[in-house]
């Protein structure tokens, strides 16, 4: 058996969260999910939580206290090998541009989260990482 997938979602509504963590049961039943209201508060789980880091971090843009962009920021410094997709309802062009300059980001979803979105972007995420290491 190989190792369970841990997604972190950060998005400052929780039935957004709710929603997203259905849809990813849905497509992976065993997956282990943890979600945050608030970005700070989830800095601070990866800065402690060493030992089962997420295999993807969804993060939506527009939040208060700290934004998606300042989420970034403060992730980038700490360099966490962990990839992360943007989810946001902005199809800001001014968004999107910011996206395609972050090389830390792995994708630019615009909600909601379908599986026809979700099962792509975890498969090709899996095959960077390691082969048959997930089930």
């Amino acid at each position: 058996m190989g190792q369970k997938l841990f997604f972190l979602l950060i998005d400052d509504e929780h039935i957004t969260n709710f929603y997203n963590s259905a849809i990813i049961r849905r497509c992976f039943p065993d997956a282990e999910i943890k979600f945050f209201q608030d970005a700070i508060e989830a800095l601070s789980f990866l800065e402690t939580e060493t030992e089962n880091r997420p295999n993807l971090i969804f993060l939506d843009i527009n939040m208060p206290m700290m934004n998606g962009w300042e989420f970034i920021e403060e992730f980038t410094k700490k360099a966490y090998p962990i990839p992360v997709c943007i989810l946001s309802s902005s199809k800001n062009p001014d968004d999107i541009e910011r996206y395609e300059k972050q090389k830390e980001l792995i994708d630019y979803l615009v909600k909601p989260l379908t599986k026809e979105m979700l099962i792509p972007l975890v498969s090709n995420q899996l095959k960077k990482l390691s082969p048959n290491k997930y089930v």
